[in-house]
Formats: C-alpha cells, structure tokens, sequence
C-alpha cells in the first residue's frame, strides 16, 4: 500500500481455521527528510525507525491464498481458498463444504469490513484503481467463470464467462 508506507503480508492458517493479515509499516526516509524528520535513522538514512513494525494484524478467512490492495490505499482484498477437497458453500458444513471467500480489509482502520462469497475456490485476484469506481477481479481453479467485485460496495457485479478454469488475473495502469 504505497500511499500508507504499509506492506500487506498474508499469514496462512492451519488449512481449517482462519488466517490473517500482517499489516507492516515501511516508512523510507530521503536525504533532505533526515535533519528534519525525528523519525529517521542517521546510521540508516533510508529506512524511518519505525521500519519493519507490524502495526496490526486482521484475522481473514480460511486458507488466504493472495491479496491485492486497491491502488489508492484505502483496502485490501484477500482471496481465502477454503478447505482444499471440499466443495463451496455460502455457509460450510465441517467435514462435508467450506466457504470460499474475498475478505476485504479497511487499511484506515486494520478490520474486515465485508467477506464476499466466491463461487469457487479462489486461485488469484487482482485489483484496479480505488473507490469508488475500481474493480477486483478473482477467478478460481474450479471454475469457468472471473467473478467481479465492485469496490464502491464491495459486493458481486458480475461473473465473465471463461474459455477454461481460472489461472491467473492481471490488470494494467489506466
């Protein structure tokens, strides 16, 4: 999240229980900030004392696989896998279903604000610009369907048909 100084580090769970997310503050310091700023290091002028701390960590859902953070800062998107064997389910039946999930992560205020269902066990997310006109795409290994997520409500826009199963998402600068 380069407009925080934060890096956004996932912390597998146990395969059944939830994982989460490390939130790490990288603040750099620059030659003319160093006199001026107390929170720069003079034997290391690159990096801000503060350098490395993990300033929160956010229980996400079952299995965190990837995470992109939304250009502007402002969330994370987390793709939670689910148990690996078991199919999808909106609400998981131990032993039997699992949820497969996008939990998104407010990083003003290091919380889960939504977990967005996927239809599938998701395999790789990518997301553009910010809010309110940005988008997350998510696709799974499962399924023949990009699920598409709206960022101004965090909800389901739509599901693009796909000639195979999901591998891999990118997108591009505007």
């Amino acid at each position: 999240a380069p407009t925080l100084n934060d890096l956004v580090v996932l912390n597998e769970g146990d395969g059944t229980s939830p994982g989460s997310v490390s939130i790490v503050t990288i603040p750099l310091c620059s030659v003319t900030a160093l006199p001026s700023n107390p929170n720069c290091d003079p034997t290391n002028p690159v990096d801000a004392v503060t350098f490395g701390n993990v300033i929160a960590t956010v229980p996400v859902g079952i299995n965190p696989i990837m995470v992109s953070v939304l250009q502007d800062g402002t969330r994370a998107y987390v793709a939670n896998s689910g148990v690996a064997g078991l199919p999808c389910a909106t609400v998981a039946v131990p032993g039997v279903s699992t949820t497969c999930t996008v939990s998104v992560v407010n990083l003003t205020t290091d919380t889960v604000t939504a977990t967005i269902p996927i239809n599938g066990h998701p395999a790789y997310i990518a997301a553009t610009t910010g809010s309110p006109t940005g988008k997350v795409y998510v696709v799974c290994r499962d399924s023949q369907v990009m699920t598409v997520i709206e960022t101004d409500t965090d909800t389901v826009d739509t599901t693009i048909p796909l000639q195979g199963y999901g591998v891999s998402v990118r997108v591009t600068k505007p």
